[in-house]
């Protein structure tokens, strides 16, 4: 286990939506999350608390009998965001709604411009939605 102390939060980015994104790839491949990234610029050398939630539902193709899971994974400049348990596992209920979030890490950011992307891909693919999505990325100083 690793623990970082900062000081401050200096900076905020966040990116919010409630346009709903559709995903129904039967490979189950990942893609980018559209309208889900944001690109901001540090000042200061920072610790980053990314957070991402989304309020989403499921769909089974006819005749499944597994349910589709939503995965989820976030990258700081096409790096996986740490912990590196990417992806994240969102389990929607079937053809209702629930909301998910998950909060990720970057320990020691250097200053300058950076990008914080989501993807999102599919196990047991059938279709997903995704609505009232946001991003969070709090910047505090090391």
């Amino acid at each position: 286990m690793t623990t970082t102390i900062a000081k401050s939060v200096d900076q905020v980015a966040a990116l919010t939506t409630s346009a709903s994104a559709s995903y129904s790839d039967p490979s189950g491949a990942f893609v980018a999350l559209p309208d889900t990234s944001v690109t901001f610029d540090l000042k200061l050398a920072s610790l980053l608390v990314v957070t991402f939630a989304a309020r989403g539902a499921v769909a089974k193709k006819p005749g499944q009998t597994t349910t589709p899971i939503v995965f989820v994974k976030c990258e700081l400049d096409g790096t996986p965001c740490q912990p590196d348990s990417n992806p994240v596992e969102f389990l929607l209920p079937p053809f209702c709604c629930d909301t998910r979030s998950f909060t990720w890490v970057a320990r020691r950011v250097a200053p300058g411009a950076h990008t914080i992307a989501i993807s999102w891909g599919m196990g047991n693919p059938g279709s997903a939605v995704l609505t009232n999505r946001s991003l969070i990325v709090e910047a505090a100083r090391l």
